[in-house]
């Protein structure tokens, strides 16, 4: 009698050929910009723009007949960030090629190709967030600047608490900063996981109970907050694993403009031996036209209730 432990192990196995990815590959803040078309193709390694700002003399009422004021001039402020070049590399031998896997319908070539611009799109993500502009050195390339650089110094602040506790007065305050300078109307609070929760607590109705501000066509009872309402208008909570957990970001997506020199694309290198190598490259940058946009809250450690 042939019996199992007469098979090769090979043949023991029950290999499903669905394959699940183990690693996290949510990109929010550089997804929306794309869905909503807000990208322009860029000619140049430095990006440039112009923030104007109006002159805020008053001259009151004026006499009758009066002989024309002083002129007035507007300002202008030059704006420019780095392209940012990312890349990676896969490179498969020719066995590996020639190799049928289960579940993988396009070879492992193509695999490795898809895996790595996945890669290099986290990567995109997180420097559009957190990116510090640097010019290239003989040993580092270029950087770009991104949103938490871009916003203007004036709209950030730390929490009023000085143990660094978020009050509902702190979201108050971001959210008047860009309606100041004229920029009402909705936003984005981006935060980490762990500042989402302490907006959870901070908006609860009671305890153990969250009535999310969005509720759609019903009065939906949950455990979370998704939008909240100010005078200074309303906000979308977005959760991005590139936060800090100590940092929450409130900007108006309208301003933003994602800059490409090079979409990502697969370039395959000149073939040395049995095997296949693969250069993955971009080139991007981010545009922030009106720096009082958005607002930057730091120094968060906890909230406070009112």
């Amino acid at each position: 009698m042939k019996k199992t432990s007469d098979l090769l192990d090979i043949e023991k196995i029950d290999l499903d050929e669905a394959i699940a990815l183990a690693s996290p590959t949510d990109t929010p803040f550089s997804t929306l910009l794309m869905q909503n078309g807000l990208t322009a193709g860029a000619s140049s390694t430095t990006v440039s723009w112009r923030e104007k700002q109006l002159n805020d003399t008053r001259r009151g009422p004026r006499l009758e007949g009066a002989e024309a004021s002083d002129p007035l001039k507007s300002s202008r402020l030059e704006k420019k960030n780095n392209q940012q070049i990312f890349e990676r590399t896969a490179e498969i031998s020719g066995t590996a090629k020639a190799v049928k896997v289960p579940g993988i319908p396009g070879g492992e070539l193509s695999s490795e190709i898809n895996d790595r611009m996945i890669e290099a799109k986290l990567e995109l993500e997180d420097y559009l967030i957190n990116g510090t502009m640097a010019d290239e050195t003989t040993t580092a390339g270029r950087q770009m600047n991104g949103l938490i650089n871009l916003t203007n110094p004036a709209n950030k602040f730390a929490v009023a608490d000085t143990g660094g506790l978020l009050t509902q007065e702190d979201l108050k305050k971001a959210m008047k900063l860009p309606w100041q300078k004229g920029l009402g109307g909705d936003k984005f609070i981006m935060v980490n996981d762990v500042v989402k929760e302490y907006l959870n607590q901070l908006f609860k109705v009671e305890k153990g109970v969250v009535i999310p501000a969005m509720q759609g066509s019903g009065n939906v009872i949950g455990l979370t907050v998704d939008q909240i309402h100010t005078d200074f208008g309303n906000a979308n909570i977005l959760i991005n694993r590139w936060m800090t957990a100590s940092t929450a970001a409130v900007f108006d997506l309208s301003q933003f403009k994602l800059r490409p020199l090079r979409t990502f694309s697969a370039e395959q290198l000149a073939k040395n031996g049995d095997s296949e190598k693969w250069m993955i490259i971009g080139e991007y940058t981010l545009q922030l036209t009106n720096s009082y946009s958005a607002s930057i809250i730091n120094n968060i450690k906890g909230y406070k209730e009112a």
